[in-house]
């Protein structure tokens, strides 16, 4: 068995990851914008007596050191060369493209060239001459639509033949002025300090001042001089030259100027008014379908572990010390059982942002508000990582790589954390489903209302923190597509996968805390336990803002290590201080009655599909736990939108202030986390006043 190291090399967007989870069978995550992959991700797939070792690197247009994304790359292919190297290139963009090939060439390592995305060039007219650009260049290239599955032994096979033959590009060949600098460079420095540099390449990062060396600092300087003009931008015009010669000798077109639907969609999309409406009607119809079609499902499953597991415990373990009972049933059953019911809710959640991202839609988001957040100091592409923060906090801020000046990552970073992660969804959810009639308008108003909270803040740091030079947005658009369903399906399995980990492992971990605390001491009213001092004891901080109940302020002591623990500790509190009656339970009637039940969700969830956003096909009073309902008796509708608020506000996540430690040290995590907790309670108080005096509800 032959081990290969294979490093996938791209433009941001070209899709380096599908093709990887492609012929690997991975779970990379994929993007439609620049940064979704912001450190070296690795895979590995046997083939035939080969051991390959993928490494999908972060996207870049250029082998420098301008962001650490892009000096991810650059490192790895200068310290640790690969044995092969698969350019993926958009076939659209063939041009653009070859311009980091040009450089990938001078490290004179084995490479395959992909042309990704073929089908939309021949939808555009665009006819690459295949064999005349692997002649040019010297390598395999082959043509792929990067979810296809044939695309497997072709890529696979051209990776097998390029190991064994060792199929270097041939040498290109710039200007006089470009080869004469090149060549004095080596004249003086003809060693360059890393081995796995090609003396050429190191000679070029000179020219471009990529690589410092004193030693050949005159010799830039005589050759400017004598010139008249700055050699780096002689060797760019001879990059884009070489780039431009090759696309111009292998594409032809057979019609230009076409109105594209994309052109005429965007014309919408990114208008400055009709954008921002297009904005809200698609989110509020995503968290509607997304609610209404998995609703059904979700309350059948919180309904099941409820009325049926729950009882069921006590009727076969009748003789069971009453301990052992309550741990089952309180911590297992009620704990990670509430979180496990919100599985088809988060999953659905990520199918629709699938969708939205993969169709071209998502990447658009950060052209309608950089208009107004350009003004509060922010590098434009801080709101990609900030557009991150909805499918999690901490890869955001980690993807804080790709910008350049501090100001701006500690401005979005202060931003991320008030955007709504689905852990956050899951609260919303479960406190619409139980406190309000149509719950979208007001998980929508939350989204909306973090999203204000995050501008706020950066205009807040704008004006603290010092004025650096600020950089415009410059961001590649994707055309709109048709979303594959299959990789929306896996990337949505791979994010619930994720989620339902963390509740069968952290999240029951803490459960059993809790559970534990509901217990101590042993035969005491709960009320007296040490969650309930600790409950009661909090009740003075949260009385103002409407959460009275000493059972919902304990809920959110756990819910620090993560915000989806505030359900799961309901589970355990809220049942611990309700009793059950299980004198009359039948396991075979009520078994009946679930699978009825369970039938029923399945048609709303079909009614709810082909009629999204238009109305609520099921009622919750038949199947409500007497858990749900003693949350309900325990916190008006004003309460619980307070409660939603100071969810959304308050950084009650250790992975998130952890982070933010490790990326801008302790002091700045502190204060952040000072600061979100004052900012929730303060505006969780407004509005729960507020929204009495008006009488919302």
């Amino acid at each position: 068995m032959k081990n290969v190291e294979v490093a996938f090399v791209g433009n941001p967007n070209v899709g380096k990851s599908t093709i990887i989870n492609n012929i690997a069978k991975t779970s990379l995550k994929v993007g439609n914008w620049p940064g979704v992959t912001v450190r070296k991700t690795e895979a590995t797939l046997v083939y035939k007596d080969y051991e390959f070792h993928i490494i999908d690197l972060p996207g870049t247009y250029s082998l420098d050191y301008t962001s650490e994304d892009v000096a991810v790359t650059t490192d790895f292919l200068t310290n640790n060369p690969p044995d092969i190297i698969v350019n993926i290139i958009e076939a659209t963009n063939l041009e653009r493209s070859l311009i980091l090939t040009a450089e990938l060439i001078e490290l004179k390592i084995p490479m395959v060239i992909v042309l990704n995305m073929w089908d939309e060039a021949l939808k555009l007219g665009i006819d690459i001459n295949i064999k005349k650009l692997s002649e040019l260049i010297g390598v395999d290239v082959i043509s792929a639509i990067g979810t296809k599955e044939d695309l497997k032994d072709r890529l696979l096979e051209s990776i097998v033949s390029t190991y064994e033959k060792k199929k270097i590009p041939k040498d290109l060949r710039y200007s006089d002025i470009t080869e004469k600098a090149i060549n004095d460079i080596l004249s003086f420095c003809a060693v360059p300090p890393n081995k796995n540099i090609p003396p050429r390449f190191f000679a070029i990062k000179m020219l471009e001042r990529i690589i410092l060396c004193d030693c050949c600092n005159e010799i830039i300087l005589k050759l400017e001089n004598d010139l008249k003009e700055n050699i780096y931008d002689i060797l760019k015009k001879d990059i884009y030259g070489v780039a431009h010669f090759i696309s111009s000798s292998v594409v032809k077109r057979s019609f230009k100027d076409e109105i594209e639907l994309t052109e005429i969609l965007d014309k919408f999309a990114l208008h400055p008014f009709f954008g921002l409406l297009i904005f809200v009607v698609i989110m509020y119809l995503m968290f509607k379908l997304s609610f209404d079609v998995s609703y059904p499902i979700s309350n059948w499953i919180g309904d099941f572990e409820s009325s049926f597991l729950h009882p069921l415990v006590y009727k076969l373990f009748p003789k069971a010390p009453y301990i052992v009972k309550s741990f089952v049933s309180g911590a297992v059953l009620d704990g990670v059982g509430f979180v496990i019911s919100f599985a088809p809710l988060v999953g659905a959640l990520f199918v629709g942002l699938s969708v939205l991202e993969l169709s071209g839609y998502l990447p658009r988001v950060p052209i309608i508000f950089d208009r107004f957040v350009s003004k509060f100091g922010i590098d434009g592409r801080g709101i990609l990582p900030f557009m991150l923060g909805f499918g999690c906090n901490v890869p955001a801020i980690m993807a804080l790589k790709i910008l350049e000046d501090k100001r701006s990552k500690l401005i979005v970073a202060a931003m991320i954390p008030f955007t709504s992660c689905p852990a956050r969804f899951v609260v919303f959810a479960f406190f619409g489903a139980i406190f309000f009639k149509n719950p979208a308008p007001i998980i929508l108003f939350l989204y909306l209302l973090g999203i204000f909270f995050s501008i706020l803040t950066a205009i807040v740091m704008n004006k603290v923190l010092p004025k650096t030079e600020s950089l415009p947005m410059i961001l590649e658009l994707p055309p709109y597509r048709k979303p594959p369903l299959k990789i929306v399906l896996n990337i949505a399995f791979v994010e619930l996968k994720g989620f339902l980990k963390r509740a069968g492992t952290f999240i029951f971990a803490s459960t059993v805390v809790v559970w534990a605390f509901l217990h101590i001491p042993p035969n005491t009213n709960v009320k007296d336990t040490v969650a309930g001092k600790i409950g009661g004891a909090l009740v003075y901080v949260f009385k103002p803002i409407g959460i009275e109940d000493w059972r919902a302020t304990t809920s959110l002591v756990p819910a620090f290590l993560a915000r989806e623990i505030i359900i799961s500790s309901m589970g355990a509190i809220y049942s611990a201080s309700t009793k059950e009656d299980y004198q009359d339970f039948n396991i075979e009637k009520s078994f009946k009655e679930q699978v009825l039940s369970f039938e029923k969700a399945l048609k709303n969830t079909a009614i709810a599909f082909v009629s999204p956003g238009f109305s609520n096909v099921f009622t919750k009073e038949s199947t409500d736990s007497s858990t749900i309902k003693a949350i309900r008796d325990s916190l008006s509708p004003y309460g619980a939108l307070s409660f939603m608020v100071f969810v959304l506000l308050y950084t009650s996540c250790i992975a998130t202030v952890s982070i933010l430690k490790s990326e801008f040290g302790t002091k700045f995590a502190m204060l952040f986390l000072t600061y979100s907790f004052v900012l929730g309670w303060a505006v969780a108080f407004v509005i729960y006043r507020l929204s009495m005096v008006l009488h919302v509800f």
